[in-house]
């Protein structure tokens, strides 16, 4: 299962909150890589939380985004330009990420959830979802 965050330093509690919650809730996952799409989250900061998902058994795959993307994007200390990285993740992303699990760091809904659940209801492989069957809100 890959999980796609986008967010900058200010985030990282927040974030840990939620992957704690993520993997609690779905212990019998064992394959979980999370990227982390950010701009300038300093090193020490991500083998912390490197560290962290390790000790679930999840990978954190952190990917380094140019600012300069989203100079003239609207921003605020709430809203950093972070939050557009998702948009372009498909093009981000490794070639070989084909799905993948977006999550807001502070938004923990998702967790309550099962992954399996998930997988079941949006990724089957033989059946495509209807672009409103998949923004059904979690």
């Amino acid at each position: 299962m890959n999980i796609l965050l986008t967010l900058d330093e200010n985030y990282l509690l927040p974030c840990k909150v939620m992957l704690d919650s993520l993997f609690a809730s779905n212990p019998a996952e064992t394959d979980v890589t999370v990227y982390l799409l950010h701009s300038a989250i300093p090193a020490e900061k991500l083998e912390e939380l490197a560290s962290f998902c390790a000790a679930f058994g999840a990978a954190l795959r952190p990917i380094a985004v140019d600012a300069a993307l989203f100079e003239s994007a609207p921003t605020s200390k709430r809203y950093p330009k972070e939050m557009y990285y998702r948009l372009l993740s498909p093009l981000i992303l490794p070639r070989e990420v084909e799905r993948n699990l977006w999550s807001q760091a502070e938004f923990d809904t998702v967790t309550a959830k099962k992954l399996c659940e998930l997988r079941e209801q949006f990724w089957k492989d033989t059946v495509q979802q209807s672009p409103e069957r998949m923004a059904v809100v979690l």
